[in-house]
């Protein structure tokens, strides 16, 4: 298999919350220290971690390049996204309660691959999506069970005319 082509595996992030969980519960039963397990969806905002696809996205639009929807088998991905800004913002909240177990922070929406490269190509206005078939297998859906008590401060649209800001700014 080519470096090209990747394949992730379901279970590692599965095994890596459950490897957590697990610590968290010995130190519980152990200790009796009572720990409070944020879990987040993917987290977006400026980050100098270019592997993902808003930043991937918005640095192509940068260097004047189309961004790429890929898909597997004419399907793309579909994933929860959340502004970094909201997740920082919750925490702050919760410092001051004592919170103990499992909590997900999560946006109630899925977004396709296609939807984040058009939600960014509004800031880039001639710019077009390049929709491309890829080797790379990936699990089609991945969600959370969004906490009913956790509220976006900042939506989505407006997070990403933040982080493109935020991009358009460290890159000149």
């Amino acid at each position: 298999m080519s470096d090209e082509v990747k394949v992730i595996s379901p279970l590692a992030a599965i095994t890596f919350t459950a490897s957590v969980s697990m610590l968290n519960k010995f130190y519980t039963d152990t200790y009796g220290i009572k720990l409070y397990e944020p879990r987040c969806c993917n987290l977006f905002g400026f980050d100098l971690q270019y592997s993902r696809l808003i930043p991937n996205t918005i640095l192509k639009c940068l260097e004047g390049k189309n961004p790429i929807v890929y898909q597997f088998e004419g399907q793309e991905g579909a994933r929860q996204y959340l502004y970094v800004g909201n997740a920082t913002y919750h925490f702050i909240l919760r410092m001051d309660e004592e919170r103990t177990g499992i909590e997900n922070i999560c946006s109630k929406k899925l977004w396709k691959s296609s939807e984040i490269i058009i939600e960014i190509l509004r800031y880039f206005p001639k710019m077009l999506p390049q929709y491309e078939e890829s080797d790379f297998v990936e699990i089609t859906e991945q969600s959370m069970i969004p906490n009913p008590n956790f509220k976006e401060f900042i939506d989505f649209n407006e997070g990403i005319k933040r982080t493109v800001d935020d991009y358009r700014m460290f890159m000149s």
